[in-house]
């Protein structure tokens, strides 16, 4: 099965502890061809629980049913 993963994690209950780091690393490239993977941090990235567990809703799918709510957080 692949790239189900992150539903996995999501169904087993482990995304907060497994993707809570995912991104926050990122390459730090420099004029003169070195890389450096620990200097700049991506702050935005990472799973944030309470949210991700679930995905929203389509903007179009809310406006055909009023009786709709959006998924918390989203």
């Amino acid at each position: 099965m692949e790239g189900c993963r992150y539903q996995d994690l999501i169904r087993w209950g482990d995304a907060a502890t497994v993707l809570a780091k995912r991104g926050q690393e990122r390459p730090a490239l420099y004029k003169d061809g070195r890389v450096s993977w620990n200097e700049q941090k991506n702050a935005s990235a990472g799973f944030k629980s309470g949210k991700h567990e679930l995905l929203p809703f389509p903007a179009t799918e809310m406006n055909v049913n009023k009786n709709m709510t959006q998924n918390p957080g989203w």
